[in-house]
């Protein structure tokens, strides 16, 4: 089974994880999880939908 990077949010709402998601994922959770930003830069990425 393959999930994709919406699951990602599911899967912190309903455990104690922690992850590093893109900003336009994060802000459509924001109501249900803490948002921080990461301690260090970090380089773009770009995200490929097959």
């Amino acid at each position: 089974m393959k999930l994709g990077v919406g699951a990602v949010p599911v899967l912190l709402i309903r455990t104690g994880y922690v992850a590093t998601l893109p900003s336009r994922v994060v802000e459509r959770y924001l109501h249900e999880l803490d948002a921080f930003e990461l301690p260090f830069d970090a380089r773009g990425f770009t995200m490929f939908a097959a």
